[in-house]
């Protein structure tokens, strides 16, 4: 879940860049607003990006923990079967 630090490190490093370039910089309105639009798509199309990695992440993670548990329940299935009882 460190990932979403990382997203919302990136949210705010983005947000105090355009807060910072708002500031300082000496241009029209219209080209203030374009920089913005610009800016904003580009902190969307990161966000999407790293959502989908998150996403990519969580499931092969997932697949992980799925196929370990199928081994362990037919391990213990065996040990059963042999009379084995790992409670004791």
């Amino acid at each position: 879940m460190k990932n979403w630090g990382y997203l919302a490190a990136f949210v705010s490093g983005a947000l105090a860049g355009v807060a910072v370039g708002l500031l300082t910089a000496p241009r029209k309105g219209e080209e203030t607003r374009e920089m913005l639009n610009d800016q904003i798509k580009n902190g969307l199309e990161k966000s999407k990006q790293s959502i989908d990695e998150m996403k990519e992440y969580v499931k092969k993670t997932s697949d992980q923990i799925k196929e370990k548990l199928g081994k362990d329940k037919k391990i213990a299935e065996v040990l059963e079967k042999e009379g084995i009882d790992l409670n004791d």
